[in-house]
């Protein structure tokens, strides 16, 4: 997947999930990885 690809998928996702009303520790969790995905890929969380 391409960056771009993969902003779309992460944007789909964070909707997915926050139309789920129970979700909340599920998008801490995926906060959490996106976080980390980004500072093993880009050195920084923008």
């Amino acid at each position: 997947m391409g960056n771009g690809e993969w902003e779309m998928y992460l944007k789909d996702v964070r909707i997915a999930i926050s139309s789920i009303p129970q979700a909340e520790d599920l998008r801490k969790s995926v906060k959490n990885i996106i976080e980390k995905y980004h500072k093993t890929q880009y050195g920084a969380y923008p």
